[in-house]
């Protein structure tokens, strides 16, 4: 069956390679009445885009295209919605190019019903059934629980994306008859690693009863939990949680959490504060405090994030991860909440690779650290949680799907969810209606690569230091591996560029003989 391609972004192999969670879905043109399938790919927010097949026509001939898509958000009559956005159509020619939109609860939860919209025959005006229609589904797809032919409906046999498919479901279906390149390390029997039995502990802070942001920090709480239990169970490693929120939201009762975290040498311990942040005038750590209590702030009340991040890094866990989404601004300068949702968190995430989390979570050492928001600065959240703490999800998921090329790394992770949460907050009017500036993650991360699969030098982010005038230091750790390093990767770039001077000096001299 010959296939006609209507439309090809080069970008698109791109966004492929980073992509994270595949839905399928199906809806019919209103105009035309021609039924469409596509695969929706998604990454992030900014990062989506969409695979659609036509039905046969007449002569056998299907018809398919791809447009890249980003993420809108509204809320009407207390609903929230989340709209998935096509770019400007390319082609006079091309068909109809759709939107889709689809309601969230305050939980998270998407309503059953996702609505296609034809952008090109409403514009402006209101929407109604002239322009819109309920597409007969939009879910994700597991990609082990599709064979070749599923794939061959959107694809050629001999396109790279579908190459990497079929990678993909040969590498997860592997893992599930247990027989996965795992690294040596660890049994997945009996969880016995080269130093002992390997645990994942989480102490979760939350400000669930505040009346500002509320109902943003109890999706995270969701969230957070969800993650990293899943990641556990993935693992097959122990999992131990505790949680401080609700009424028992206090300074004594963090204290106590933290007191009686006893981590063994090669365990995982994940702090995650969502809640109130702020600074005292003369405080000069990069790092905010904790405002633990719903009512008036106090010596009482408050923890410094940094005390606390020393007392856990002082227990000596293998890695430790700390992650605090809240204000860093002065006190008395409230967090805010905007309209947005995390779609990315909401899937189950079938297409994960094991292995990638054993790169992340048992193949490294060290520590991570990240705050919401630099000095000086508030931090946004909404109704699907803190930006930072989204984006840091959505970036594990993305990095550990089986579908992403290359191995995960917990710098890249940082970095691409801090940009991500300076472009979701860029354009914001504060309170006088002045706009303010994108948020800065201030984030620190320093580890050590155990399994030989990425490079062991110590790498620390741009703002690691805990003093305001170091703020922008870098620290590169070990300095002879980070030389070893840095060689490495000059010979790596060299290699192609001699290979393209040779190739172009091969055709010069072809020419010139042509010539003569």
């Amino acid at each position: 069956m010959k296939k006609v391609l209507l439309t090809i972004i080069a970008a698109l192999m791109f966004l492929a390679a980073k992509s994270q969670t595949v839905y399928e879905l199906k809806y019919y043109d209103i105009i035309d009445e021609d039924t469409y399938q596509g695969l929706f790919f998604f990454t992030d927010e900014e990062n989506c885009f969409l695979r659609c097949v036509t039905d046969a026509d007449d002569d056998g001939n299907v018809s398919y295209w791809e447009y890249k898509y980003s993420c809108s958000f509204e809320k009407q009559d207390g609903v929230n919605y989340i709209y998935f956005i096509p770019e400007e159509k390319k082609k006079k020619d091309d068909p109809l190019i759709p939107a889709f939109c689809m309601g969230y609860t305050t939980q998270g939860d998407f309503e059953s019903a996702t609505w296609v919209i034809f952008q090109d025959l409403y514009e402006d005006e209101e929407l109604d059934d002239d322009n819109m229609k309920e597409v007969e589904y939009f879910r994700e797809v597991d990609i082990r629980e599709k064979n070749k032919d599923y794939f061959l409906q959107f694809y050629d046999e001999d396109e790279d994306m579908f190459k990497q498919i079929m990678r993909a479901r040969k590498q997860l279906i592997g893992q599930d008859n247990n027989s996965p390149n795992k690294p040596n390390r660890i049994d997945n029997t009996d969880n016995n690693v080269a130093d002992g039995p390997v645990t994942l502990h989480l102490v979760l802070v939350a400000a669930t009863e505040d009346e500002s942001i509320g109902e943003s920090v109890k999706t995270d709480v969701n969230l957070v939990r969800k993650n990293f239990s899943g990641i556990a169970k993935k693992l097959n490693i122990e999992y131990k949680e505790t949680v401080v929120m609700g009424n028992n939201f206090s300074k004594s009762n963090v204290e106590n959490a933290v007191n009686r975290l006893k981590p063994g040498s090669n365990d995982i311990v994940v702090f995650v504060y969502s809640g109130h942040g702020f600074r005292y005038d003369d405080d000069t750590d990069a790092y905010p405090r904790m405002f633990l209590s719903y009512d008036n702030l106090s010596a009482k009340t408050e923890l410094s994030t940094t005390d606390v991040y020393n007392k856990i890094v002082a227990k000596n866990a293998r890695l430790t991860i700390f992650l605090t989404d809240c204000c860093n601004s002065k006190a008395g300068v409230t967090r805010a909440e905007v309209e947005s949702v995390a779609f990315g968190t909401r899937g189950s995430n079938n297409n994960v690779d094991v292995n990638k989390l054993y790169d992340l979570f048992i193949d490294e050492s060290g520590t991570i650290r990240a705050t919401a928001a630099k000095a000086g600065q508030y931090a946004l959240c909404d109704a699907s949680g803190g930006f930072m703490l989204t984006s840091i999800l959505n970036n594990i998921k993305s990095q550990t799907s089986a579908l992403a090329n290359g191995n995960p790394s917990w710098q890249t992770i940082i970095e691409n969810a801090s940009k991500v949460v300076a472009k979701k907050t860029s354009n914001q009017i504060d309170e006088a209606g002045n706009e303010t500036a994108p948020q800065v993650v201030v984030r620190a991360v320093k580890v050590r690569d155990l399994g030989g699969s990425q490079s062991s030098a110590l790498v620390s982010s741009d703002n690691e230091d805990e003093s305001l005038s170091d703020v922008n230091t870098t620290d590169t750790g070990d300095d002879d591996d980070s030389a070893i390093d840095l060689a490495v990767d000059l010979i790596c770039i060299a290699i192609p560029i001699m290979g393209v001077i040779a190739l172009i000096v091969i055709i010069v001299l072809l020419v010139k003989r042509k010539k003569k």
